[in-house]
């Protein structure tokens, strides 16, 4: 029998932290420690490692796979792909961390252009409509590659200033004319801004998770606006209802 809309439980959060360079999108997402695989494509993570708070030592325990050094961003788009891949066939930890959303894009892009032969460092006037849409390609099928993993997954993604109907909104700083950035947002579960206000010890990091007129947000699974991202990853996580355990596996069988 199928269940009630009452008795259904989500699974395996799939989380954007959007927002500017920072905000504390990469803090707030090893906050998860031992728990998470990070997956560096823009070498990073220093303010993670260096930063001195409640969680530093949390955040020492993460554990690291580096794409970033990989080369060229054909060589980094097939490393990070790979891992992914093989995250996807046995994830390692509850938690996949991908830092960052550009940085991914732009490899895609990279692989493209270089399996074209038309990589060029300092002229890009030879990137065609055919090449923008075969990277949104490669995004989009690695999106929904994503979307299946059975674990918790956050994507860290920067954002920039666009425009939308006439309005000047903040969209993830990601290619593809208004396509590519909606079509991402639409696949993963909850989409939370990064806020920073104040100075010094009087900064205070949030979590935006309402829609404005200029930002792009979204709770699925209703995470309070305003919520405070000194709590840590674990604590947001149980306020969003993850225990850590999947719902969809099998139940252990009675013991005789």
């Amino acid at each position: 029998m199928s269940p009630k809309l009452g008795e259904y439980t989500a699974s395996y959060p799939k989380i954007i932290l959007a927002g500017r360079t920072g905000s504390g999108k990469t803090l707030l997402a090893t906050t998860l420690g031992a728990r998470s695989l990070v997956l560096d494509l823009n070498n990073g993570l220093s303010s993670a490692a260096r930063f001195k708070d409640q969680h530093t030592a949390t955040r020492s325990q993460c554990d690291v796979k580096c794409c970033w050094d990989a080369g060229k961003p054909d060589a980094v788009w097939k490393r990070t792909l790979s891992y992914i891949q093989e995250f996807e066939r046995k994830p390692t930890h509850e938690a996949l961390v991908i830092d960052g959303l550009s940085d991914l894009a732009e490899a895609a892009m990279g692989s493209i252009l270089i399996g074209g032969g038309k990589w060029s460092e300092d002229d890009a006037s030879k990137q065609t409509q055919a090449d923008w849409g075969a990277a949104i390609g490669l995004m989009t099928r690695l999106m929904y590659r994503i979307k299946v993993i059975k674990a918790v997954v956050i994507m860290v993604a920067h954002v920039r200033d666009d425009e939308l109907k006439g309005k000047n909104v903040e969209r993830l700083a990601v290619y593809g004319k208004g396509t590519l950035a909606p079509l991402i947002e639409g696949i993963f579960d909850e989409v939370w801004y990064t806020n920073v206000t104040g100075l010094g010890d009087k900064r205070k990091f949030e979590l935006q998770t309402v829609s404005t007129y200029t930002t792009q947000c979204k709770t699925r699974r209703q995470l309070p606006d305003g919520t405070s991202m000194n709590v840590g990853m674990g604590k947001i996580l149980e306020m969003i209802g993850w225990s850590g355990v999947p719902v969809t596996a099998v139940p252990p069988a009675p013991t005789k």
